[in-house]
């Protein structure tokens, strides 16, 4: 058993390492003005605001480019649009990848590598600058500092247009208040006949996928001291949360397996298995193999290690997953005696399952 969780830590290790890129469709802007279309690699806001992986349509390589080696790059599938961009802030000059909030009369962009906080920086029609730090959490905050980062902001749009300025509000305000500010000066302020509004962040583009799993299958509990062998059905529910932003192929999953059992007495008694792993991604043809490796808990007592192989077949909205676990033999653990001897021995599962995207 030890042997197969070692080959299951290093097959994710492999993994890790060799997995590819987070590829979308997207193209370049490059210095000269031209238009690339290719495939980028979609990671965190931290890691796009320093440097773009592209890969040109017909081209077999990536090319890493940063701040000023392109004018900018934009994903079509979820919109995002970041642009070079050189800026002054707290006494310091930074060249960046700023991604757009909005683009018109007033320009709204985000930059998040260069604060703990996204420093918003507003630039309008006359090619003024000013700065906003985006406070997340306002208990962490001095009230000083988020009040005079209000009034900055506020000083700054009032000289273009007081019902801007009248929306400021005077503690942290996130993404959609800013967004919905430069709406109203852009209202207020231009007076073109045409949409003033070129491009507008979309707010669910940071969202993070999931992966519902539904299935069933089957589990085998092998012959131990402390239990016989016994082959149950089983059913299992499962949610994965998307985490390939942040690592190449990396996913955490968390799931539940309820399966009956058979006493001696010949009553049916149902068990219950909780588990979570992180789980890695990595595509095979149009499918992916999945590996997992993570810790679960049987009955809420018995805690061990597990790990898994398995493949995903479909499409991004549906798949159809086929999963092989095998499960170390788990220690006891009680908080009413110090015995933590008591072994429960080792099982393996095999399942099934359909996987909804959402």
């Amino acid at each position: 058993m030890k042997r197969t969780l070692l080959l299951l830590m290093t097959a994710l290790l492999y993994v890790n390492m060799y997995s590819q890129e987070n590829p979308e469709r997207g193209f370049i802007i490059t210095n000269t003005n031209d238009t690339v279309y290719g495939t980028i690699d979609f990671r965190t806001n931290e890691i796009n605001a320093e440097q773009c992986t592209f890969k040109a349509d017909g081209s077999e390589e990536y090319v890493t480019y940063y701040p000023m080696g392109i004018v900018g790059y934009r994903f079509t599938d979820n919109g995002k649009f970041y642009v070079s961009k050189t800026f002054e802030y707290e006494g310091k000059e930074y060249k960046v990848f700023a991604e757009y909030m909005v683009k018109g009369m007033l320009n709204v962009y985000r930059v998040t590598n260069i604060s703990h906080y996204p420093i918003f920086f507003f630039e309008n029609e006359r090619g003024e600058i000013t700065s906003y730090k985006g406070y997340n959490n306002i208990y962490e905050t001095d009230e000083k500092a988020y009040v005079k980062n209000s009034q900055d902001l506020y000083a700054y749009l009032s000289k273009s247009s007081f019902e801007a300025s009248d929306k400021v509000e005077a503690k942290p305000m996130d993404e959609k208040q800013l967004i919905k500010i430069a709406r109203i000066y852009h209202e207020d302020v231009c007076k073109s006949n045409e949409d003033c509004i070129e491009y507008e962040y979309n707010t669910k583009s940071d969202d993070d996928k999931c992966t519902l799993y539904v299935g069933m299958g089957i589990d085998n509990f092998f012959r131990s001291k402390d239990c016989d062998a016994e082959t149950l059905a089983m059913l299992e529910f499962g949610v994965d949360f998307d985490m390939k932003r942040v690592r190449k192929g990396m996913s955490v999953f968390v799931g539940f397996d309820i399966a009956q059992r058979k006493k001696d007495d010949s009553l049916f008694n149902v068990a219950f298995n909780l588990k979570g792993a992180c789980q890695w991604k990595m595509p095979f043809d149009n499918n992916k193999v999945i590996y997992r490796l993570g810790v679960s808990s049987y009955m809420l007592s018995n805690f061990g290690a597990y790990g898994g192989i398995g493949c995903d077949l479909g499409n991004k909205n549906l798949g159809l997953v086929l999963c092989a676990e095998i499960y170390s033999p788990s220690m006891k653990m009680s908080t009413f005696t110090e015995d933590y001897d008591d072994k429960f021995g080792s099982n393996g599962h095999l399942n099934l399952s359909i996987s909804i995207r959402f």
